[in-house]
């Protein structure tokens, strides 16, 4: 994507957050119904169960 326009100082903010953003905002963007948060808890116990250990 052509960032030429920008000031160097909003080039280098360029895609980042400026601050963490919260649940509301998270919420604003990032929609999940029901379905897709079993989906996605589903995959996260799959992912750290057989994970195993960390060394």
């Amino acid at each position: 994507m052509p960032v030429s326009f920008l000031s160097a100082e909003q080039r280098s903010r360029y895609g980042v957050f400026n601050a963490v953003p919260d649940i509301a905002q998270l919420g604003a963007f990032f929609h999940l119904d029901a379905d897709d948060r079993r989906r996605a808890m589903a995959a996260t116990a799959r992912a750290t169960s057989s994970a195993g250990p960390c060394n």
